[in-house]
């Protein structure tokens, strides 16, 4: 038997490392590498692989210092590329002139059998790849198309800069001129009317599409699109202008199907054949004629075979889409472990390969937001259904170029809450790092990675560290069936992949304050919550009181993407119906036009999808609509083919944004009614005879459960939007008692509830 690598134990005082020296090679001979140990403060140039590590029982060998050392088949595969003396950059041959490549590869580096090591390495993994020189992403060996995806990808990128290039240019045009404007006017010269009309026509200008300036200075817009960069990335806009009519529409796609000397016809009356130019052809047009400066809409672009998306009597997808597709869909994405090591890499280069293909991480970004902005335009009905992959990119780029916790001062608590609710869909072999994997994001919190505690530990004590650490019960709001693990109800499972529909946030925590400790109005001194430290590890002990009790649920809104459109009008009609019947037997009273305002705002928790609070009176009309059966407003599959159905869908904008705030709040909730009158939307799972409380530390209401036979004992059920008393307005039904507790607060009505 050969004699198998041993590890030598690593120095923690001072840091130390490993690292892989990889011998290139062109040839099939053994994968032969070096394993370096050096303090990561003083460790040479290297680069930081990311990957996953695929099936444990499909493994190779390689030579580390000589001697075997098994690695799975998708790093065996990765190493093989990784030292090839040449690959794909951007679609161009690259020779590369080292004769080894230094790398750190944790399932190499680290000594997986060594629990405390485990556990030292993972918390310097943050460092780790904010030091590495280079991150390399592995997503696989070429399958499914991949190489024509990552093509794909490249061109979209670019296509997605030259509009992002258009749009600032446009910015900085109407800036200046309304500059120049101000000045005249301030001058008091003639010419000032006359400019102020030539801004309102440069502003009519930037609502159509310009012909390319030629903008090659990167320097000088540099900031500007980096700017515009940001405002995509975290407030992404749907593409809702109207398509060209139908006759620019063929004028347009003629001269953009003209032949080009030495290629045949690509004309779109007719199926696509073996011959005809793929998408990714029709995307090299795009930019070819981008720059002979003819502006080719990316729609038009999509539109001109029959195997594109602008054809809707074709069955099929083409077959370029589903290469990204199924490119989007590789494992990698869904990796916890990854968004860390992306996130890290803020001032070093990000490459992702696939085969032999290689690009920089911003062209999958860029390429991602194009994407997002197609979806919802009618001509790219399909793209809606070519997989969620896009949200895997931006998750990560979302966390790459947000401002980094290490560096500023703030709630790190409440931002691992936002990553734990983001990464909810994301997988990990071991459940721990669903947790694990996120510490390197927040710095300075109490929660140290220990792969020795049982997993239910770790999630338990998740919660009790942030009770602890900032007297608050937000991470309860984790809580969410299905569940794997057997948790007491309090603890989350965050084991469990659910997906990103299935969990969704439906709790602007910023806004809210049911437990009152942001409500001064009442001049009522309120409690904190504190972790009751002789707790059993399956009880956490909280204080509060029961509001209310639900008089009437109704069904919950369980809508799959294809039908949910549609639905949405009929779940708001039941709803109203509901709320007319109960109003009529139990609260003839509270009828009329501030009941219905109390109604809509309700469903949607009170908020847009983009969590800003409170929701405008603007969505009242667009709910007045939906209660109508009008479903006009967000019928985004067909688009409009006269001047009626425009002005029919002038608000379309104003209309999705309801509905998809609509869709954000109240889909797999349910509805209810509570013995007061209030109204409310809750979980999915509650039901009659459970409690509404209000708990010392908890932003929202939450619905608890009695434990049967054990008499102020309840399981926690999840939390809750119950309308009037979302600003500690239910403090003023209690009754309040003459004597003080021991910090000398002031006692409301309260008492310790044991949730198990």
């Amino acid at each position: 038997m050969e004699e198998r690598y041993i590890y030598r134990p690593l120095d923690r005082d001072n840091g130390e490392i490993r690292l892989v020296k990889l011998e290139m090679s062109a040839n099939d001979d053994d994968i032969s590498c070096e394993l370096l140990t050096v303090p990561l403060a003083s460790a040479p140039p290297y680069e930081a692989l990311s990957y996953t590590w695929g099936s444990p029982l499909n493994k190779h060998k390689i030579l580390i210092d000589g001697k075997p050392f098994q690695v799975t088949g998708n790093l065996f595969a990765a190493l093989q590329h990784l030292r090839y003396p040449t690959s794909l950059r951007e679609n161009v041959p690259i020779r590369h002139q080292e004769a080894h490549r230094l790398l750190w590869i944790d399932a190499i580096c680290i000594n997986q059998e060594d629990i405390d090591e485990r556990n030292f390495q993972v918390r310097l993994m943050w460092h780790i790849y904010a030091t590495a020189g280079q991150v390399s992403v592995w997503l696989g060996e070429e399958a499914d198309d991949s190489a024509v995806a990552m093509e794909m990808i490249r061109l979209l990128a670019k296509n997605y800069d030259m509009q992002m290039t258009k749009t600032v240019e446009r910015f900085r045009k109407e800036r200046d001129l309304a500059r120049d404007v101000e000045s005249m006017r301030l001058s008091g010269t003639p010419e000032g009317e006359a400019s102020s009309q030539a801004v309102t026509e440069e502003k009519d200008m930037a609502q159509q599409p310009l012909p390319a300036q030629g903008v090659k200075n990167e320097d000088q817009g540099s900031g500007a699109k980096k700017q515009a960069h940001a405002i995509m990335m975290f407030d992404r806009p749907i593409i809702t202008t109207s398509p060209f009519s139908m006759a620019s529409q063929e004028s347009t796609t003629r001269h953009l199907a003209k032949p080009s000397e030495g290629e045949g016809s690509n004309s779109a009356s007719r199926p696509r054949r073996h011959s005809e130019p793929s998408t990714t052809e029709k995307l090299n047009l795009s930019i070819r004629s981008e720059e002979e400066n003819t502006y080719a809409p990316m729609h038009l672009l999509l539109m001109l075979h029959g195997s594109s998306f602008g054809d809707h009597t074709n069955p099929q997808d083409p077959p370029e889409w589903v290469a990204v597709q199924k490119l989007l869909e590789r494992p990698w994405w869904r990796r916890v472990w990854v968004i860390q090591e992306v996130a890290a890499s803020r001032e070093h280069p990000v490459w992702v390969g696939c085969g032999e293909s290689w690009l920089p991480w911003d062209a999958f970004m860029e390429a991602a937001l194009g994407i997002e902005n197609m979806k919802g335009h009618p001509f790219f009905e399909r793209v809606n259904r070519l997989g969620e992959g896009t949200k895997w990119i931006l998750d990560k780029a979302t966390l790459k170029v947000a401002p980094d916790a290490r560096q500023e001062r703030g709630d790190n608590w409440g931002r691992l809450l936002n990553y734990l609710h983001l990464t909810r869909s994301y997988s990990a072999t071991d459940p721990r790092d669903k947790l694990f994997a996120l510490l390197g994001l927040v710095p300075r919190l109490s929660i140290i990675p220990d792969y020795k505690e049982p997993v239910e530990q770790v999630f338990g004590n998740l919660v009790k560290e942030s009770i602890r650490a900032n007297n608050s019960l937000m991470m309860l709001i984790l809580q969410r069936k299905p569940r794997q693990l057997a948790l007491p109800s309090w603890v989350p499972d965050l084991s469990t992949e659910i997906d990103g529909e299935l969990f969704n946030g439906g709790c602007p925590m910023g806004f809210y304050s049911a437990d009152g400790n942001s409500w001064h109005n009442m001049g009522i001194g309120t409690v904190l919550c504190r972790l009751v430290e002789d707790d059993p590890p399956n009880q956490l002990t909280v204080t509060g009181f029961i509001y209310d009790k639900p008089l009437v649920l109704a069904e919950t809104w369980a809508s799959g993407k294809d039908e949910r459109q549609s639905s949405a009008s009929k779940v708001i009609q039941d709803y109203s119906k509901l709320l007319e019947e109960t109003d009529a037997e139990h609260f003839p009273r509270k009828s009329g036009n501030h009941r219905q305002e109390c109604f809509w705002r309700t469903l949607i928790w009170n908020a847009t999808e983009g969590d800003r609070y409170p929701a405008p009176d603007a969505y009242e009309a667009f709910f007045q609509r939906f209660k109508g059966g009008n479903d006009i407003l967000i019928n985004l599959s067909n688009a409009p083919t006269d001047a009626a159905d425009q002005q029919k869908i002038a608000p379309i904008d104003e209309a999705r944004d309801f509905y998809n705030a609509l869709v954000k709040h109240a889909l797999n909730r349910r509805f209810f009614i509570t013995a007061r009158g209030n109204l409310g939307s809750g979980p999915a799972d509650m039901r009659e005879g459970d409690h509404i409380c209000v708990l010392l530390g908890s932003k929202v209401p939450v619905i608890l459960r009695d434990v049967e036979g054990r008499p102020g004992y309840y399981e926690y059920v999840g939390h809750a939007y119950v309308h009037g008393i979302m600003h500690g307005e239910a403090l003023a039904a209690l009754d309040l008692e003459a004597d003080t507790d021991r910090d000398g607060s002031r006692r409301i009505g309260i008492r310790p509830m044991c949730l198990v």
